[in-house]
């Protein structure tokens, strides 16, 4: 048996105050969302709590699905590379980029290029990691267990959210999942935009997903783990040979506000291949009412 644990949205607080020029740019709208409303629903206390009954849960995997930083200031990446570092060795830990950690176009030293210890594929250098979505998307072997990182992060105008996968890294990506499935692995993709239309607004949507739908229905994958949307969410769409899940979770330092389905969860995937099939017992925990973390559902994966 594989486990593999599911975070999403960290968006690690508290913001670094950014300098006026800083804010000369798409930033402002973000600063203003989280000074008004975010910041009260995003709490350090409970990304805390969350991680700490995470790394005591000790899956054999974890996989971060992007949105780590707020609004990308330059000072958001070093205490979201903290972050990651708690979680665990980087061999054990996965993670793709968010929309907020490319709200404007950036340098790679210094901001992204930190965590690229995370994000490094098993065919690369130890000094290296994606500069963008040429180098995407990776592909990390555990176990019986292939994880695929997809990048959807790209700089869009404001009050738009939207992500893009791109021609090169879905052909990229329709190769890896052939080969893996060959193979006999379990494959599993992390992209922080939903594949799904229905699941996010217009505005927010995944722009190329009709293209990725179209792969996977040919090429398939054992399962698809994607943030972006603060729900939990189990849903499917069709693959070669049956329905593909595609799962979310809420964001993992949400105190949920006044609604208590959206506080801060993660899952966890225990993955077993049995009588030629692979079972998926799927552990959900969160945010409890008194602050602890704890249980909210076990059961076996079932798509819709």
């Amino acid at each position: 048996m594989f486990s593999l644990a599911q975070v999403a949205d960290p968006h690690v607080s508290p913001l670094p105050r950014p300098t006026p020029l800083e804010l000369c740019n798409k930033r402002v709208l973000g600063y203003l969302s989280w000074t008004l409303r975010r910041k009260h629903i995003h709490r350090k206390e409970v990304l805390t709590a969350l991680t700490a009954d995470l790394v005591a849960a000790a899956p054999d995997h974890v996989a971060v699905v992007g949105d780590l930083t707020n609004i990308s200031l330059p000072a958001e990446f070093p205490p979201a590379l903290a972050w990651l570092q708690g979680l665990g060795d980087p061999d054990r830990v996965s993670v793709v980029p968010g929309n907020h950690d490319a709200y404007v176009p950036l340098p790679w030293n210094g901001t992204i290029a930190l965590w690229r210890r995370y994000m490094r594929g098993d065919d690369r250098p130890a000094d290296h990691a994606p500069r963008g979505t040429d180098d995407y998307p990776w592909l990390r072997v555990r176990g019986p267990v292939a994880v695929i990182g997809v990048s959807t992060a790209v700089p869009t105008l404001p009050f738009f959210a939207t992500g893009k996968v791109g021609e090169p890294q879905l052909a990229r990506l329709e190769s890896l999942l052939h080969e893996q499935g060959r193979a006999g692995r379990f494959r599993v993709v992390l992209i922080h935009h939903p594949p799904i239309d229905e699941l996010t607004k217009w505005r927010k949507r995944l722009t190329d997903s009709g293209r990725f739908a179209q792969l996977i229905a040919r090429a398939g994958a054992e399962l698809i783990l994607h943030g972006h949307t603060h729900t939990a969410t189990i849903a499917s769409m069709p693959g070669p040979d049956a329905p593909v899940p595609v799962v979310s979770v809420t964001s993992a330092s949400s105190n949920g506000g006044e609604d208590e389905t959206l506080r801060a969860r993660y899952n966890v995937f225990r993955i077993e291949r049995r009588d030629g099939r692979w079972d998926i017992d799927l552990e959900i925990r969160g945010l409890q009412a008194d602050g602890s973390i704890g249980a909210v559902d076990r059961s076996p994966l079932k798509v819709s």
